[in-house]
């Protein structure tokens, strides 16, 4: 019976998060994110060109199969995490105004999105990174040391694309301050269900309700987030909502089996502490 029911979880995490990250989709190219065109142009025109790591296709029949035998209780998982552990020396500097480019790109072969999770992440005051697809119509960014964790964990969001580049720009009075180490690319193998305009893809479940389609329910709505797992791989939701006392603590409500990964029935201490590392996405 628990796994019906819904549990609220106030995220000690939440209470550092400066701001949400942005992930902009750009119609038309010409009108684009004049940093990171200008970026991707100094990459283009140098001779030292962004390092590629290719990810060799992944047998996607066999993860079906899995995701056919689950229970409908679990969350959606839309991707299969790669062990990478690269770092700014897998990467290349390119000297820029008044500081250093650093790129790197990644190319998963027939993916559906890619996202990553970073470990021992740092950026120096004015630093900044980005995460752009392989036509630089989908931006994400920029990322900032505002946004980043003291533990130094950082879970981005869904790239739907099969190859990203990640951008890092360091000014020179911070330069060595910088550090990254890309621990996971999460190979995605099936649709997370919303587009750039927080749409469903294809709503097949009754309880997929499509919120711009109820124009009523739009305050409500700007209280909803996508929430990706800590591991990168599965996605719930949820909505911030208000105690009685108005406080304004960061109370999030969502299913119990968002938390129950195991779906044992039982919250751990190591599933309470992984939902410290969930990436929220609310509506931009």
């Amino acid at each position: 019976m628990k796994r019906y029911l819904f549990f609220l979880l106030m995220f000690v995490s939440l209470t550092s998060v400066k701001g949400q990250i942005k992930t902009t989709y750009y119609d038309d190219l010409v009108q684009g994110d004049s940093v990171v065109n200008f970026y991707m142009d100094v990459i283009k025109s140098s001779s030292t060109l962004s390092k590629t790591i290719k990810i060799a296709k992944i047998d996607v029949s066999n993860l079906y199969k899995e995701d056919e035998k689950k229970s409908i209780d679990v969350p959606h998982r839309f991707g299969k995490g790669i062990e990478l552990n690269l770092t700014l020396s897998n990467g290349n500097w390119i000297d820029i105004n008044s500081g250093r480019l650093w790129s790197l790109t990644i190319e998963a072969d027939s993916a559906v999105s890619l996202n990553f999770i970073f470990k021992d992440f740092h950026l120096p005051e004015n630093a900044e990174l980005f995460i752009v697809n392989h036509d630089n119509s989908i931006v994400y960014g920029p990322v900032t040391s505002h946004s980043i964790s003291n533990e130094k964990h950082f879970l981005t969001d869904i790239i739907p694309d099969s190859r990203a580049t990640i951008l890092l720009y360091e000014p020179f009075s911070s330069q060595g301050l910088s550090s990254l180490t890309i621990n996971k690319v999460i190979y995605g193998y099936n649709s997370v269900l919303f587009n750039q305009e927080n749409r469903l893809e294809n709503p097949t479940d009754s309880c997929q309700i499509d919120v711009p389609c109820y124009p009523s329910c739009e305050p409500e709505a700007k209280a909803v987030a996508l929430v990706l797992s800590a591991d990168g791989e599965w996605c719930c939701s949820g909505s911030l909502v208000m105690s009685t006392d108005l406080s304004f603590k960061p109370y999030f409500l969502t299913a119990f089996r968002c938390i129950d990964s195991d779906n044992n029935g039982v919250l751990s201490e190591t599933e309470i502490s992984d939902a410290q590392n969930w990436m929220f996405k609310f509506r931009q």
